[in-house]
């Protein structure tokens, strides 16, 4: 649950550099606003995570199992 939260809430922030509704971002980064590569990476970034966790789980029990044998 906390997943779709964070996921939900990261959503909602996006929108709104994307819409243009967070033009003081520009002040803090002494440059243009996002562009749509930097929205695609910065959404890209939970599911890598997420897909780097499940991989290191799975190869942590399945090390186990094998030590188990």
């Amino acid at each position: 649950m906390g997943g779709l939260a964070g996921a939900a809430a990261a959503s909602v922030v996006l929108l709104l550099v994307a819409g243009g509704r967070g033009i003081w971002f520009d002040d803090f980064t002494g440059g243009p606003l996002l562009t749509g590569g930097d929205l695609l990476f910065l959404a890209a970034l939970p599911l890598l995570g997420t897909m780097l966790a499940t991989l290191v789980a799975r190869m942590a029990v399945l090390r186990a199992l094998r030590a188990s044998l």
